[in-house]
C-alpha cells in the first residue's frame, strides 16, 4: 500500500512539472498603426501631378481636395484624379459638412468659398487689414460641427471666428509666447467636441482652446525627441481623438492623444515609402487613414489608421 501510494505520488508530481513546463500562450499580435498603404502624384503640371502642393482635405464622402500651384485638384477616395480648378497660389483649406471647400487666398487676404467641384464661388470673407474680420495672410482654416469658421490670421498674431454666413464673431491671440500667444501660427484643426488645436510654429507647440479661445492647454518644445517639434507645419484630427502633427524639420509625423501625450511616430528624410522632404499639410477621412502631403517629393502619402 505504501509503494503504491509512492507510485501514484511520483506520477501526480511529474503531471505536475510537465504542465509547468507548457508554454503560456502567445499573446495576440498587436496591429501595426499608421502603415505606409499607397502614394499618388509626380512633379508636372498634368492633372493628377503636383508642383509644390501644400494643402489637403477630404469631405465625408472620401473626396481628396489638395492645393497645388495656382490650382485646386480634386481626387476620389481611390486617389483617381477627378476635376480641378484654378486657383492663386498654393494655399491651406478645409471642408465643412455639406462638402463646400474653403480656400485660403491668402496673396488677397480672402477666404474663399467653393462647392463640392469648383464650379461656383458661394462665398468670399474678409479683407485686407488689422480690424475685426479683416487678414494679414490668413494661413489656415477649419470649421466646426456648427458650421462655424476658424481663421488663422498669420501676420495680425490671432485666430478669427465667423458664423456660417461668414459674420465676424471674436478673436483671440496675440504676438509672444505666452499661453494663447502665437508666433507665426500655420495651422489649426477642431475635434469633434469642438476644441480647436493651434499649431504655433515658431514656439514649437501645440495649443488647445475651447469654442470661444479660451485657453486649455499646451504641449511640444523645440527638439527632436518625443513629442518635440522642429517646425510643426500642420495638424489633423481623428474620429477618435487621435491628432497627428507634421514636424517638418524632423520629417515625421507624430502622433498624441487629445491631452497632448505622445503616442508614436514615423517618418525620416528621403523619398521612399513613409520618408518625407518637406511634409506640410495633413488630413484624416471617417476611416482613419492618414493622409501627407510629402511636398519636396511632388506626392501625397497614404497611411493606415
Amino acid at each position: 500500500m505504501k509503494k503504491l501510494f509512492i507510485v501514484t505520488f511520483i506520477v501526480l508530481f511529474e503531471l505536475f512539472l510537465s504542465n509547468c513546463r507548457k508554454p503560456y500562450p502567445a499573446a495576440p499580435a498587436m496591429p501595426v498603426q499608421n502603415q505606409y498603404i499607397t502614394q499618388w502624384g509626380s512633379y508636372g503640371s498634368g492633372s493628377g501631378q503636383f508642383n509644390e502642393p501644400y494643402g489637403i482635405a477630404i469631405d465625408n464622402n472620401g473626396n481628396i481636395f489638395v492645393s497645388d500651384l495656382n490650382r485646386i485638384q480634386k481626387f476620389n477616395s481611390a486617389n483617381i484624379y477627378l476635376t480641378q480648378w484654378e486657383d492663386y497660389l498654393n494655399d491651406n483649406l478645409t471642408v465643412d459638412n455639406k462638402g463646400n471647400v474653403y480656400v485660403c487666398e491668402w496673396n488677397i487676404n480672402s477666404i474663399y468659398v467653393y462647392d463640392n467641384n469648383g464650379d461656383n464661388i458661394i462665398n468670399k470673407i474678409g479683407s485686407y487689414g488689422f480690424n475685426d474680420g479683416q487678414f494679414d495672410n490668413p494661413a489656415a482654416i477649419s470649421v466646426d460641427n456648427n458650421g462655424n469658421i476658424f481663421v488663422i490670421d498669420y501676420f495680425n498674431y490671432r485666430v478669427e471666428k465667423f458664423n456660417s454666413a461668414g459674420t465676424y464673431i471674436d478673436q483671440w491671440g496675440s504676438e509672444g509666447s505666452g499661453n494663447g500667444q502665437f508666433i507665426f501660427a500655420q495651422a489649426l484643426a477642431i475635434d469633434n467636441y469642438n476644441y480647436i488645436y493651434v499649431v504655433d510654429v515658431d514656439n514649437n507647440r501645440i495649443e488647445k482652446f475651447d469654442n470661444n479661445g479660451k485657453y486649455i492647454i499646451q504641449w511640444g518644445g523645440y527638439g527632436s525627441g518625443e513629442g518635440q517639434f522642429n517646425t510643426p507645419v500642420g495638424i489633423a484630427i481623428d474620429i477618435s481623438g487621435n491628432i497627428y502633427v507634421v514636424d517638418n524639420g524632423n520629417n515625421r509625423i507624430e502622433k498624441f492623444d487629445r491631452s497632448g501625450t505622445f503616442i508614436s511616430q514615423w517618418g525620416v528624410y528621403g523619398s521612399g515609402n513613409e520618408q518625407f522632404n518637406n511634409a506640410m499639410g495633413i488630413a484624416v477621412d471617417n476611416s482613419g487613414s492618414v493622409y501627407v502631403v510629402d511636398q519636396g517629393n511632388d506626392r501625397i502619402q497614404k497611411f493606415s489608421p
